[in-house]
């Protein structure tokens, strides 16, 4: 079931790709041109960007029936004799399969059919045997948020509470596919003023005023901003938990020197992991290195 017909793949659980609202209110129902004693089923709040039922369902729909078994309004349905979640009646399935659906749009029934995938979390969900991604520019280290990352404090409960709203709420959406965090500041005079207690585990928004959309779009823009012919004076990061934002703002002729000079303090092997081509504004501190092996 998991593996959705795929010899050797990755457990794969197919998911609606939508957010719920239960309908216990009868004046949200009667909102909603919900028939009294005749409709029962959820809210549809949000539909994820990528999600199989993108396309197809819509905010403000109701699902009352998925294959033919009612929902109630507390979003649970009888399945094998017992009343579960509405959930399982969608992991049951593999990966692929098409599900017929009764749905309540604007008052009016209509059936509809969802070809089940897998969910687009924003934060990824168990990555196994894979190596993190990661950035070092400035002293400043970049990763996308993960589960992975998240257990580090051992209990969620105990990870800093704006990422682990990342990791529960938050979707991929079309102008964003990854939560990327500043995860360590390695202090050199270079970032000299920001200090880890003020700016650690911000999640990053912004290169001179483009959006960071995943740590590739980072290092892109980063990599655009230190390697142009006729670079600015200054790179600046946006970061920011929600609607506080913080700026950070490194001098661009700097960086190279600077990088060389924090890997060998720390005893950094590479400054950015495999995923990324190497920095061509490191080159030359790099040739430098390692002439003076």
């Amino acid at each position: 079931l998991f593996w959705g017909g795929a010899p050797g793949g990755s457990p794969r659980l197919p998911s609606l790709g939508v957010h719920l609202q239960l309908l216990q209110s009868p004046v949200l129902r009667r909102s909603l041109k919900m028939r009294e004693g005749e409709h029962t089923g959820v809210l549809i709040s949000r539909v994820d960007f990528g999600a199989s039922a993108r396309g197809v369902l819509l905010p403000g729909d109701v699902v009352m029936r998925i294959d033919g078994l009612p929902i109630a309004n507390d979003g649970s349905c009888v399945l094998y004799h017992r009343r579960l979640a509405l959930i399982s009646n969608v992991q049951r399935r593999f990966v692929g399969d098409k599900v017929p659906l009764m749905i309540l749009r604007d008052g009016a029934e209509m059936e509809v059919e969802i070809v089940l995938a897998t969910p687009a979390p924003l934060v990824p969900r168990g990555q196994y045997d894979l190596r993190p991604p990661f950035v070092l520019v400035g002293g400043l280290l970049f990763q996308p948020l993960s589960l992975e990352f998240l257990q580090s404090w051992g209990d969620l409960k105990d990870a800093p509470v704006h990422l682990v709203e990342e990791y529960y709420s938050s979707a991929v959406e079309e102008e964003r596919s990854e939560c990327v965090c500043l995860t360590q500041v390695l202090q050199d005079e270079v970032n000299l003023g920001y200090f880890w207690e003020s700016i650690g585990l911000e999640v990053v928004t912004f290169v001179n005023d483009q959006p960071v959309s995943s740590i590739q779009r980072l290092v892109e823009l980063l990599d655009a901003a230190i390697d142009a012919e006729f670079p600015e004076e200054y790179v600046t990061l946006r970061l920011g938990r929600g609607r506080v934002p913080q700026r950070v703002v490194l001098e661009v002729a700097k960086l190279a020197e600077a990088d060389q000079r924090i890997r060998e303090r720390y005893n950094i092997p590479k400054p950015r992991s495999e995923h990324f081509s190497p920095a061509k504004w490191l080159e030359g501190m790099e040739r430098l290195a390692k002439d003076r092996l």
